[in-house]
């Protein structure tokens, strides 16, 4: 799982959080967003986290980057699987059938050493074997490898070595600082590959324990999404809070893990570990 993920030239270590939003009463159900995801990060409270989406939150689907869905998928959202790495592909046929997903993502941030660290040539031999057989069996949908710079090289050359593919979509990662920085890397993704949708399944804003920064961040690059027919779906990283059984956030001081929520019982989660005490959500988002 992209956990640790590398910056320009530094690591940088990102627990972000995006749930469900304020409504009038608990009881009304809010219209859902067909782009909108759900990017599940493990944790103690994980299913019962997941069954607050259940009538309180826009998104439409949920991830958990693996092949196989977390306890508890409210009802409404679409549980779309993720091959992470080579490790189990031979299981991947199996985990689908069991699901009956219709969509399927690829490798996770192949282009990083630390994460799935797969060549273009190798993850497209893999491709070839395991998963283009999906698409003649099933009619999946299949997402490209989840590259962590679509700048670099990776995603052409792969696109490249996997001749008789069928790739339904690209799926980008990013981290980084301001609305219009990402928004000029979607651009030029859309422009370097016309002809494909994009999903982006892992985009942060990095900047440390300043919500405000981040709710802006937040609400400008999702309006920006939500008006591109090109750019079909998003998933902000991450829906989770912290807890001792997770090394990559209690590994690092709470001051120095930042908060970046516009969510109701989410944001009481997140102001309680990160220390923040006059935060307020977003009662519109």
């Amino acid at each position: 799982m992209a956990f640790y993920l590398a910056g320009p030239g530094v690591w940088s270590l990102v627990l972000l959080l995006w749930g469900s939003f304020l409504v009038p009463s608990p009881t009304v159900v809010v219209a859902r967003n067909a782009k909108r995801g759900i990017a599940s990060a493990p944790s103690d409270y994980q299913a019962l986290d997941l069954m607050k989406l259940e009538s309180t939150s826009q998104a439409s689907w949920v991830y958990n980057w693996n092949d196989y869905p977390p306890q508890s998928v409210p009802r409404g959202l679409e549980y779309v699987p993720m091959q992470w790495g080579e490790e189990n592909i031979g299981n991947l046929k199996s985990r689908i059938q069991h699901t009956g997903a219709k969509v399927l993502l690829a490798f996770n941030e192949p282009d990083i050493p630390s994460q799935s660290n797969l060549s273009p040539e190798t993850a497209a031999q893999l491709w070839k074997r395991y998963i283009q057989p999906l698409k003649w069996q099933y009619g999946i949908r299949l997402g490209s490898p989840a590259v962590a710079n679509v700048q670099s090289r990776w995603l052409k050359d792969f696109i490249s070595a996997c001749t008789g593919c069928t790739i339904d979509f690209l799926v980008i990662h990013w981290y980084g600082q301001g609305a219009d920085n990402f928004i000029h890397m979607l651009k030029g993704a859309h422009q370097e590959f016309p002809n494909y949708k994009i999903w982006v399944t892992e985009w942060a804003d990095t900047t440390m324990n300043d919500p405000a920064v981040v709710q802006t961040f937040l609400e400008q690059t999702t309006h920006y999404m939500d008006s591109q027919p090109w750019l079909e779906r998003y998933s902000w990283f991450a829906y989770t809070r912290q807890t001792d059984g997770l090394g990559m956030q209690s590994s690092m001081p709470s001051s120095f893990i930042p908060i970046n929520a516009i969510c109701s019982i989410e944001m009481a989660i997140s102001m309680h570990w990160a220390g923040f005490t006059s935060i307020e959500p977003s009662t519109e988002f």
